[in-house]
């Protein structure tokens, strides 16, 4: 029998939920920010581990030895038979912080790109080549606005995007 714990690295508290092998009810594993929880289940080696670590992985876990494998906002991090250490902990949370600051830039450079074609189809002029795009989070601080967190700019022109040696093909 062995332990299976789950760590949360980011700054929102998560429910994980899963089901065990031997039954069709669904259970929830409550995972406070910055901590980790034991499931409350001793799971036997084999197809009941590889049953949770396959629902954690489809849910974007990671093993706590691979944190620098976290691609997708709020992942989890997990570990088989031994607790997790802090370090993998917070190394969690910067790489969680790091993606959804690349989730943030992918989405304006598709935002602005997605300006190119709105203009077009309004009857803009062709000779648009080029736009520069700034996200900026403002948080009130007491009576005054001040910059926190994402400060994102992207310039995006009309051949972003496309391959240097082959034709987009236009769908028609």
């Amino acid at each position: 029998m062995a332990h299976v714990y789950v760590a949360n690295g980011t700054h929102q508290h998560q429910h994980f939920l899963y089901r065990v092998v031997e039954s069709k009810s669904l259970r929830r594993l409550e995972i406070p920010a910055g901590r980790q929880q034991r499931f409350p289940e001793d799971f036997s080696e084999g197809q009941q581990i590889d049953e949770i670590i396959r629902q954690l992985e489809r849910f974007g876990a990671v093993p706590a030895s691979d944190v620098p494998a976290v691609h997708t906002p709020r992942a989890l991090v997990y570990s088989v038979g031994k607790p997790i250490k802090s370090d993998p902990i917070d190394a969690a949370r910067e790489r969680d912080e790091e993606v959804r600051q690349d989730v943030a830039a992918q989405k304006t450079e598709e935002a602005g790109l997605a300006q190119f074609s709105t203009l077009a189809q309004h009857g803009a002029q062709a000779s648009l080549k080029s736009s520069t795009l700034e996200v900026t989070q403002m948080e009130t601080v007491g009576d005054r606005p001040e910059k926190d967190g994402v400060d994102f700019e992207a310039k995006v022109d009309t051949k972003a995007g496309k391959r240097a040696n082959s034709k987009r093909r236009s769908g028609k």
